[in-house]
């Protein structure tokens, strides 16, 4: 049994096929297609960024506020910074510096992951 979702909107067309009986193998799937969206939107956020759209034009294409998009594309940021502070005793701003340093040396690893 076949089973095809299928939603567009504007220019974009996501389609998923689901092609199990079994419930937990369609779920599997299904959340290896949310996994895939949830990279996609990142990854649009940050082509997004890079071209100067501001955050609060990305929450509103979200359907999320300004903060909202904020939280949900920087948790990373956040959480680099709460650990590299709780290791070290760093002030708010040092700890900042050496989150930003350590998430771009993360993006940057998984662009490289991604591209090879």
């Amino acid at each position: 049994m076949t089973t095809r979702l299928a939603e567009q909107h504007d220019q974009v067309t996501v389609e998923v096929a689901l092609d199990a009986d079994d419930p937990l193998v369609r779920l599997r799937g299904l959340k290896v297609a949310d996994q895939a969206v949830e990279r996609w939107l990142a990854e649009a956020v940050g082509d997004a960024r890079k071209t100067g759209v501001s955050w609060a034009a990305i929450g509103e294409a979200l359907g999320v506020s300004r903060q909202g998009a904020w939280k949900l594309y920087n948790a990373e940021l956040l959480n680099a910074m709460a650990a590299s502070q709780e290791r070290s005793g760093l002030t708010d701003q040092e700890a900042m510096d050496v989150a930003v340093s350590e998430l771009r040396a993360m993006r940057a690893e998984r662009r490289k992951r991604a591209a090879s």
